[in-house]
């Protein structure tokens, strides 16, 4: 029953009942779509989710010897549309494809549920079999490239790398994925699977240094831009916006050689004839801006992309709140309408994850609560409610209030936590006499430098159950 908008290159008239992929489950859009459940507390949700995909993982094997690559069975591995293991078989062998970005994802939502339901390693030990294979299926890629077309990297049939290349949004993903499966590994005592894993997230690491980093003449050292399909090529931005799924939301925990690639290569997007518009595609493109500006704590922009991708958003006819595919908008930004299909997956789901990311509720990390909202500028306030933490067994709610030199901060915790660090701001770079008074006391805080801004860190505050916490933040300066 969903509408669509003239397809990709429609003029704006729409119809109802369109549903172009209503019976499909394509393995990115799902992957990111876990992800976002995850993040939220959707457990059940989530877990049905993975058992879905766990029983479609085999599907290309088991359709041995009409499915197979130079007569060789196909190893297990996700393809672009989960249950329809040939649709994105781009050379049309029947051979199905590598759709080594959704596989990587849905490999990354097996350990954020894992991360969430506490490390269970009871449920870990049910999934087992599937996280060995799913995780198997980068390393042999690596290992036989006469068979998958791997160099140092991965080759990938997926709109991500054009449809089929080598982009560095397949590449992190697959690199992350492994990192995280050693560390499951690790959990269950698979010592031989957790060193082996985490030397081919290694050796990846170095291959996309190796054959996917470019010269700019203004920027510098850049990812290879590659799916000029998604607009423009926004998933360079991967080792940014991915870092978000793995490992926290500051981007201090980040690789710094790979870092400092991908700052250039924000910066080098931003650059582009679309600046902080880039709706053609509201996940890959709007979101994907959105994401890699606020990581990167970049105030200016990401105030002014977070605008646009609100505006891009809302619509006061058909659903007005639901996320379309793209928007296609006049070249003067005064007009635009949506187009493709309302509602899709992966688009929906990065506009929740960039939300997230506003809201700053780092939950990636067990036990201790950290708190990196992001506000935007002429935003006056925040509010949060019920938002799961601490392996789903705490929740957390906030209210953010700025006045021009004042931040007042309540927090309210229920459940356990170990300790609770917030970071707050922005506030102005020149802003002098920083004090922080909490539970009536002025207490000592770190300042710190990110993006063109300060930020105020208090770090490791105590987090009984049922904590109320009131922070004030004032300064001089504007």
């Amino acid at each position: 029953g969903s509408v669509n908008w003239g397809s990709y290159q429609g003029i704006g008239t729409w119809r109802t009942g369109a549903a172009p992929f209503y019976n499909q489950s394509w393995a990115r859009d799902m992957g990111r779509s876990l992800l976002e459940m995850i993040r939220l507390g959707y457990l059940a949700k989530a877990e049905a989710g993975v058992k879905f995909v766990d029983s479609h993982l085999y599907d290309l094997p088991n359709g041995y010897p009409a499915i197979n690559r130079d007569g060789r069975k196909v190893p297990p591995h996700w393809t672009t549309v989960v249950g329809d293991p040939l649709y994105g078989d781009k050379d049309g062998k029947g051979d199905g494809d590598q759709a080594n970005d959704g596989h990587g994802l849905l490999l990354l939502a097996h350990y954020r549920l894992w991360q969430e339901k506490g490390r269970d390693n009871i449920w870990l030990r049910d999934r087992w079999p599937f996280v060995q294979d799913a995780a198997e299926w980068f390393t042999f890629q690596l290992d036989n490239p006469a068979f998958s077309r791997a160099t140092e990297i991965l080759y990938s049939e997926s709109e991500a790398a054009r449809d089929g290349g080598y982009d560095a949004y397949s590449n992190f993903i697959a690199l992350k994925a492994l990192e995280k499966s050693s560390e499951m590994a690790a959990s269950l005592g698979q010592s031989e699977f957790a060193e082996r894993w985490s030397v081919y997230a290694a050796r990846l690491r170095r291959g996309m240094l190796r054959q996917l980093v470019v010269d700019d003449p203004k920027y510098g050292k850049v990812w290879k831009p590659v799916a000029w399909n998604w607009s423009y090529a926004h998933e360079s931005l991967a080792p940014i916006i991915i870092s978000a799924d793995a490992d926290g939301l500051e981007l201090s925990t980040a690789d710094p050689e790979m870092l400092a690639i991908s700052l250039n290569t924000y910066r080098q997007q931003k650059g582009y004839p679309n600046g902080l518009a880039s709706p053609q595609t509201l996940g890959y493109g709007q979101s994907f801006l959105t994401q890699a500006a606020l990581l990167a704590d970049d105030v200016d922009s990401y105030t002014e992309a977070i605008a646009n991708l609100a505006r891009f958003i809302y619509y006061p006819g058909e659903k007005p709140y639901i996320v379309p595919e793209g928007v296609t908008i006049h070249p003067s930004g005064e007009y635009w309408y949506r187009n493709g299909d309302l509602g899709n997956a992966v688009h929906q789901a990065e506009v929740l994850k960039t939300i997230s990311l506003m809201a700053g509720v780092d939950n990636l990390r067990s036990g201790d609560v950290r708190l990196v909202p992001r506000l935007p500028d002429g935003w006056t306030g925040m509010k949060v409610v019920g938002y799961p933490v601490n392996d789903g067994q705490a929740k957390l709610s906030f209210d953010l209030k700025r006045e021009p030199t004042t931040i007042d901060l309540n927090i309210k915790l229920s459940g356990q936590a170990t300790s609770t660090s917030i970071r707050l701001g922005p506030i102005p770079p020149n802003a002098k006499d920083v004090k922080v008074v909490t539970e009536n006391k002025t207490i000592t805080v770190r300042t710190i430098q990110s993006g063109r801004r300060q930020w105020v860190w208090l770090e490791r505050l105590a987090a009984p159950p049922e904590t109320e916490i009131r922070v004030e933040l004032t300064w001089v300066g504007s």
